[in-house]
């Protein structure tokens, strides 16, 4: 087993450590990097880490930065609440110091339980294993934990740190470099579908391999939930080197963000009261797709102006509707981005 992580270990390190987030690394950039990288895959933060960096190069600039300056910073990489508990996280952090604990980690504000693991083993070098998707579908292919993913894999795999094998395995080879790797090859070789067993520098170990059920770990409980298709009119209301923006309000998906005017065009979920109806033609258009909670989005770009969607949908008359030049846009709802970006507008 020794060998296995090893090779693992060398085979991370030949292939990844050129990211940027681990050069130079300290606490600060993992706290970085590590949130950045949730729920976003790495080529989204290749483009923006160091950007985000250079706007807040220390943990005290970020803890003192305005809203308004963090979320244009983190524009382009969605899921705005990870950077609303990044904030927090630093404005604590800041203030009062990285304890070195993970349940301390644990009681700032903004940081949960992958983060505080990260930051100890990922920051600090030391005996945690940042569990996250990665690492569970690896790890419980590599032992053929058949525990279910919704009723105990995070416990059996934490529970991995008290194993006198595993244990001696984070401390010869370093937390840090073990955490990597595993998420190297989850990312990349251990997938969930069609894993790429024959390259893999854990296979000739691996148990579910060698049972032959690797693609049915880790094991999932929870039936696939059938996905609401909607069809989302979004207006394109160009003026010159500006575009009509709207910013959306309390109790909206993406809250505080701004996105092109929107009209629901069909969706059979009547309950659904995020947009407003309207019967736009979408006939000629490409939609852009998209996905947020359940919905599955057809998004189709409308060219329209401003006056015609007052007129046309009431709801927009007590809206804060406003004109961005394009090279100053605020923090835009990711679908909104992609629209822009498929018509060349961005």
């Amino acid at each position: 087993m020794h060998k296995d992580f090893q090779q693992l270990v060398e085979w991370s390190l030949s292939e990844y450590s050129s990211l940027p987030w681990r050069q130079n690394r300290n606490l600060y950039t993992t706290l970085v990097s590590e949130i950045m990288l949730q729920q976003t895959t790495v080529g989204t933060v290749l483009n923006r880490y160091s950007d985000f960096l250079k706007t807040f190069p220390t943990l005290n600039e970020l803890a003192c930065a305005t809203e308004e300056q963090l979320r244009h910073a983190w524009q382009g990489l969605g899921y705005y609440r990870r950077a609303a508990n990044l904030h927090k996280a630093a404005i604590s952090l800041n203030k009062e110091g990285f304890p070195e604990s993970e349940e301390h980690l644990k009681n700032i504000p903004g940081i949960g339980p992958y983060t505080a693991s990260a930051i100890l083993a990922i920051g600090m070098d030391k005996p945690a294993l940042a569990v996250d998707g990665n690492l569970k579908r690896v790890l419980s292919r590599y032992f053929l934990m058949e525990t279910p993913y919704e009723k105990g894999l995070d416990d059996e795999i934490r529970a991995l740190i008290t194993d006198k094998n595993f244990h001696s395995i984070l401390t010869e080879s370093g937390p840090r470099k073990i955490n990597e790797a595993l998420m190297d090859l989850g990312r990349t070789v251990c997938r969930v579908k069609n894993p790429l067993c024959l390259t893999c520098p854990l296979s000739k170990n691996c148990k579910s391999l060698k049972a032959g059920n690797q693609e049915e770990l880790p094991v999932r409980l929870k039936k696939t939930q059938k996905l609401i298709p909607l069809k989302l009119a979004r207006f394109i209301c160009k003026d010159d080197d500006n575009i009509l923006l709207y910013k959306k309000i309390k109790g909206e998906w993406l809250e505080n963000q701004w996105e092109l005017p929107t009209a629901i065009v069909e969706c059979e979920d009547e309950k659904l009261k995020q947009y407003p109806r309207f019967k736009a033609d979408i006939s000629s258009s490409k939609p852009v797709k998209t996905g947020i909670t359940k919905y599955k989005i057809e998004n189709f770009p409308i060219t329209s102006c401003k006056t015609e969607i007052v007129e046309n949908i009431p709801s927009y008359k007590n809206r804060e509707l406003k004109y961005f030049k394009l090279n100053e846009l605020p923090l835009l709802s990711t679908a909104s981005e992609k629209v822009l970006r498929k018509l060349r507008i961005l």
